[in-house]
């Protein structure tokens, strides 16, 4: 048995005792249960192919949330996705020949990653063959069987209309999802579509194949950037799984996002809003969705009549992967721009190798041989010369040099403080070498917006609520 077989079953063991008790296991009542007359508890299998994947984690952990609430009993059954080439994942399909009408009362079924490598008819077959149990399947339609699916051309759409209205983006490659998976064409279309409504030329030398998987976004770069060396502005994943592993392959290419090239996803799996820089991608009503699954299912199990079609919307999450920033940030850039037109240029005459040098110098403690923290502070000190220029309106190119602070390389990791106080020593030094005062005004705002920046890195829940809000 591999690791990874192991670890999945701890974690059913874990979900079963845990969240449910050991009624699952046993099926028992209590003595004041059966002495109420209780009946027995229903019992529903969910379909799933792998526990530890993002979308299916937020489904499956919802179900599990919801099904406690009822007094309903949930057997997760990982199976892993049908006829998938990696590794031993065949091995694990032996678990959906147990089920069977004497064993479950109804079922969930992920129809939409467990298809993710077979046809369409073939996952019909499939689905049908545990016929007569009562059954819903998530995130793919299949005839005969009620099916909640998403709108997920809206979510591509409105990403899309953002990259190029809002940035100006035309080079946008997108990594596709297995070819005829409902789900993935849906998204592929919607790409193409709004190509052609603002008139930007279809290439596809700016498409990769892709299979929903992170390894598949891993590979879409290396076609994209190695192989094709296509010049691109930005890539839209048909799922964050792949956007992930596209945002990975990039940093090993010493491509960074959002600065080089933009990125963006689809699914809003809880990894996305945690990534540095936050991830802009397309929310699925995951909750919305896994209750009217439960509800849907309880119904037909009743002997109800229930609708075959469900959908619910996705829509944009827009974060600072593609470019954009808080609404925090975003306010003080009224402020910069204000003060560059009222005053006209500003005399900007600092010698930017004395000022590196007497920053190393002040913060050689905190600095100590750490490599990575050392060039990020030369390439501070760079772009806040650049950002002190009037001609140049946009700071953009500021922050992203805050957002690369390299967090994870200092011990001070958990808090802002270290941070602040590393950000207030290099303004220090600034500001004892700059003679003027509008200099100096600008240089506030810059160092304000830093601070802001710093803080949204490390103290998250997510600071672009705000702008999704709207």
């Amino acid at each position: 048995m591999d690791k990874k077989t192991k670890s999945e079953i701890n974690i059913v063991i874990y979900v079963i005792v845990h969240k449910f008790g050991t009624k699952v296991l046993t099926g028992k009542t209590n003595r004041k249960e059966r002495n109420m007359g209780a009946i027995k508890r229903t019992k529903i299998g969910v379909l799933v192919g792998m526990l530890d994947e993002g979308y299916q984690s937020r489904i499956w952990n919802q179900i599990a949330d919801i099904v406690e609430k009822l007094s309903i009993d949930a057997y997760f059954i990982v199976g892993r996705p049908l006829s998938s080439p990696i590794g031993y994942d065949k091995q694990h399909h032996i678990i959906y020949s147990l089920i069977n009408r004497q064993n479950i009362d109804g079922l969930i079924i992920f129809a939409g990653t467990l298809g993710n490598f077979i046809s369409i008819d073939r996952l019909t077959d499939f689905c049908n063959h545990f016929k007569p149990i009562p059954m819903v399947c998530l995130s793919q339609s299949i005839n005969g069987i009620p099916s909640i699916i998403v709108d997920n051309r809206s979510g591509i759409v409105e990403i899309m209309e953002h990259l190029i209205v809002k940035h100006g983006y035309k080079k946008i490659a997108f990594i596709r999802g297995p070819e005829k998976h409902e789900e993935a064409e849906i998204r592929f279309d919607a790409y193409k579509e709004m190509l052609k409504k603002y008139d930007i030329p279809y290439d596809p030398r700016l498409v990769a194949q892709g299979n929903f998987i992170y390894e598949s976004g891993i590979e879409a770069v290396k076609v994209l950037i190695n192989e094709r060396k296509m010049d691109i502005e930005a890539i839209v994943a048909s799922n964050d799984n792949m956007a992930l592993g596209a945002f990975d392959q990039l940093r090993l290419n010493n491509i960074r996002v959002p600065k080089d090239i933009a990125l963006a996803g689809f699914d809003d799996v809880d990894i996305a809003k945690n990534l540095n820089p936050p991830m802009t991608t397309a929310k699925q009503p995951f909750y919305e969705q896994t209750k009217k699954a439960i509800e849907l299912l309880l119904d037909q199990i009743n002997g109800k009549e229930i609708p075959m079609l469900s959908s619910f919307p996705s829509k944009a999450v827009i974060r600072q992967s593609c470019g954009c920033f808080s609404k925090a940030l975003i306010n003080l850039d009224t402020l910069v721009n204000d003060l560059k037109n009222k005053d006209g240029y500003i005399d900007n005459k600092i010698d930017e190798k004395k000022i590196i040098s007497e920053i190393k110098k002040s913060l050689k403690d905190e600095i100590s041989g750490n490599k990575s923290l050392e060039k990020w502070l030369e390439d501070i000190v760079y772009a806040t010369l650049k950002a002190l220029e009037t001609e140049n309106n946009n700071d953009r190119n500021y922050l992203f040099t805050v957002a690369e602070a390299p967090i994870k390389s200092v011990s001070a990791d958990s808090n802002d403080y270290f941070w602040k106080v590393l950000l207030q020593k290099i303004h220090d030094i600034f500001i004892n070498n700059i003679d003027s005062e509008k200099t100096a005004v600008l240089y506030e705002i810059l160092l304000q917006k830093a601070n802001i920046l710093i803080s949204e890195m490390i103290l998250r829940p997510d600071p672009f609520d705000s702008i999704n809000d709207k």
